[in-house]
C-alpha cells in the first residue's frame, strides 16, 4: 500500500510539473523575474488563506504574506489583483498543505539561486525566500501524513484538493505571465 506522500507525488506530477515550468521562466536575480515570482506567490496564497487550514493536531503552514508585501514594496512592485480569482471550495487542509509546505523544498533551491543576485533592490528583497527556506512546515507535514489514518474516499479528497492548490498557483502564474505579455507589446 502507498503511503499518502507517495500517493500525492504521484497523482499530482502533472500539475506539479507544468507549475514548475511555468515559475521557471522567472529569473529571481533580476528585479522583474523576482516581483512576479512574488506576485504569482501572493495571488495563489491570497486565495488559498482563507480556506487553509491545520488538520487535526497539524497546524497550518505559515502564508509569509507580509513578507511578500514587504519585498514587493522594496522592489517598488505593486501587490497583484486577481482578474479571475479560482475558486478553492473547500479542500481538504492536507492537500493544501501538501503543496504549500513542499513549495518550501523548492525555496531552499529558489534561495540559493536568488543569493546570487547583484542588484542592490533584489538583494534586499529577500524577506519571503529567507523565511520560506526556514520554515519546517514540510516536516511536520511528513510526520503527520505518516500518522494518518485516512481510508480510500478521504485519500482522494486529499489528492483533489492538492491539485486545487497546484491548479491555483498555475492560474496566478498564467495571469502573471499573460500581463508581461500584453506590457512587452
Amino acid at each position: 500500500m502507498q503511503t499518502l506522500r507517495a500517493r500525492l507525488k504521484a497523482e499530482t506530477a502533472e500539475d506539479h510539473a507544468r507549475l514548475d515550468a511555468m515559475m521557471s521562466q522567472h529569473d529571481l536575480t533580476t528585479p522583474e523575474g523576482l516581483a512576479v515570482y512574488l506576485q504569482i506567490n501572493y495571488l495563489a496564497l491570497t486565495c488559498l488563506e482563507p480556506v487553509i487550514t491545520g488538520h487535526q493536531d497539524l497546524p497550518p503552514p505559515r502564508l509569509l504574506l507580509s513578507e511578500i508585501r514587504q519585498d514587493l514594496s522594496e522592489l517598488g512592485a505593486p501587490l497583484p489583483r486577481w482578474e479571475d480569482q479560482p475558486d478553492p471550495g473547500q479542500p481538504h487542509p492536507l492537500g493544501l498543505i501538501y503543496v504549500i509546505a513542499g513549495s518550501s523544498l523548492g525555496a531552499r533551491f529558489l534561495y540559493l539561486q536568488w543569493q546570487k543576485a547583484e542588484n542592490p533592490a533584489v538583494q534586499n528583497a529577500g524577506r519571503y525566500l529567507s523565511s520560506l527556506k526556514a520554515e519546517s512546515d514540510w516536516n511536520l507535514f511528513l510526520g503527520h501524513a505518516s500518522e494518518i489514518d485516512a481510508d480510500e474516499a478521504e485519500i482522494l479528497q486529499i489528492v483533489r484538493s492538492a491539485r486545487v492548490g497546484f491548479k491555483i498557483f498555475s492560474s496566478a502564474c498564467a495571469q502573471l505571465n499573460r500581463g508581461l505579455l500584453g506590457q512587452s507589446e
